[in-house]
């Protein structure tokens, strides 16, 4: 991902590697597209630690209660979100 992107149902299963060269968001994709089970890995892989990198929920849809995860903001920080069948939960985060 290198501009602000909105995933597909398609990018669960997947990790996907973010440029974050500028601030940025991640939409996730609508969770009723996405099994319950299913993961997605979001890596912010830039070495400017001064940019944020959003995570928000598919317009109202959370993340862990809230519409966006906004901690992955230090080069190589990780996040795995998994779909409930209802809700993205934050199911690992390794935060340099």
């Amino acid at each position: 991902a290198t501009g602000a992107t909105t995933l597909s149902k398609w990018d669960a299963g997947k990790t996907v590697f973010c440029d974050n060269s500028a601030a940025k968001t991640i939409t996730l994709p609508p969770i009723a597209g996405v099994p319950a089970g299913r993961s997605i890995t979001i890596v912010k892989d830039h070495a400017s630690d001064a940019n944020i990198l959003t995570l928000a929920g598919d317009g109202s849809e959370n993340i862990d209660g809230a519409n966006t995860l906004t901690t992955l903001d230090a080069a190589w920080d990780v996040a795995t979100l998994t779909s409930n069948g209802a809700r993205w939960i934050v199911t690992s985060r390794d935060i340099a």
